[in-house]
């Protein structure tokens, strides 16, 4: 008999938490079956699941925090799908399940933990209210302490946020970290070629590129400031910007205003990530805050040479010089010092992103993080069995 395994999430919009759920849905074995219930817009990756064979259900509920509606609604799905597991995903999805583990008290729960919420500089990037998150953290702490959940955190950094933050020991929260699936970031052999056609970048263009939101969090005002010595040091250079967000408009002024602008590239939105990235030199992440870099550990699966802020979570992924290189995140002339290097000994560029591969391959790879989930629920659905 199939181990069933419940997910709720607030939506499967194209969000990194909700590509997380879908690629580990599709590369579980066939000893699981999985159901995922989501509050509302299930329409991104709903067609991806039922592809894959597993159920998509929407639960009709709106509104901000629509814990009690939407736990309501679970009760049904629970008694006709019987799970072995209820999986919750994002913070709203975690309360959610806990009630509903409140009158269900014998089905384990695992709560997903994808970001350090309640660390300080988290907050003030997202521009959140210090007050209000201080109401959500009592929130999720007493719930927590009720309902006594599995913990999952996306990576060492995330799991000692909320150890302090929350209060949990140390063997309250495994970390299983995001898995990719290369298989997604393949393109045709003439893309590359065509993304630098499109973007009239020549072929001696030499190509820096970074993946990911336009916002605060990602620095991206930083790399533009560093780039006008690279610009000076290696005159053929390009600088790409993949993704989307507030901070576009500002951004471009920025370019405009430090005379680089007509070797600055803003790509937007792309569907061929994968082409993007091959047809690249060098990946450059400047990021100030992440749970678990996915757009770095995806530049790894491309063999990319890569740079990135010397901060702690992304050092769970790179070593210095030996996988990417790190830089001061605060220090435009480290990471302009950082691009001309790699720019300069292609040598250290071939060893690079050799051995990041390697390391995504042993690491990453989605099959290696879909084995870890379901050793996982193996143990959990073992151990409750036993009691």
């Amino acid at each position: 008999m199939k181990k069933r395994i419940l997910h709720v999430i607030p939506s499967l919009a194209a969000g990194g938490a909700e590509r997380q759920l879908v690629n580990l849905v599709n590369h579980t074995t066939a000893e699981f079956s999985h159901f995922i219930c989501v509050f509302n817009n299930a329409g991104f990756f709903a067609p991806t699941i039922h592809a894959s064979g597993h159920k998509v259900c929407e639960l009709g509920v709106l509104g901000k925090h629509p814990w009690f509606s939407a736990a309501s609604k679970l009760h049904s799905i629970i008694n006709n799908y019987k799970p072995d597991i209820i999986k919750t995903w994002l913070y709203d999805a975690n309360i959610v399940g806990r009630l509903v583990q409140i009158f269900n008290p014998k089905i384990p729960l695992i709560t997903t933990l994808h970001s350090a919420d309640y660390e300080p500089e988290t907050i003030r990037a997202a521009n959140w209210s210090p007050f209000r998150v201080e109401g959500f953290r009592q929130i999720d702490k007493i719930t927590a302490r009720l309902t006594k959940p599995h913990f999952a955190a996306c990576s060492q950094y995330v799991k000692k946020s909320f150890q302090r933050k929350l209060n949990f020991s140390d063997t309250q929260v495994k970390v299983i970290y995001n898995g990719i699936d290369p298989a997604l970031l393949e393109c045709a052999a003439d893309e590359p070629q065509q993304v630098r056609r499109d973007l009239e970048i020549p072929k001696d263009g030499f190509v820096y590129v970074t993946v990911g939101r336009i916002d605060a969090m990602k620095n991206h005002a930083l790399l533009l400031r560093a780039f006008p010595k690279v610009l000076s040091a290696v005159p053929q250079s390009y600088l790409t910007i993949v993704g989307v967000g507030v901070l576009e408009r500002e951004l471009k002024d920025l370019a405009d205003s430090l005379g680089i602008a007509q070797r600055v590239r803003f790509l937007g939105r792309r569907k061929d990530v994968g082409a993007c990235l091959e047809m690249a030199d060098v990946f450059v992440f400047p990021t100030l805050l992440e749970g678990h870099p996915l757009a770095l550990v995806e530049a790894m699966f491309k063999k990319l040479p890569s740079i990135a802020s010397n901060i702690e979570v992304l050092r769970e992924v790179l070593t210095d010089n030996e996988n990417g290189l790190l830089f001061n995140p605060n220090e435009p002339d480290d990471l302009a010092a950082a691009m001309i290097k790699l720019y300069r000994q292609p040598e250290l560029r071939e060893r690079l992103g050799r051995q990041a591969l390697q390391d995504a391959e042993r690491r990453f790879h989605i099959r290696i993080i879909a084995a870890e989930w379901e050793d996982y629920y193996r143990n959990i659905i073992s151990e409750n069995k036993s009691k």
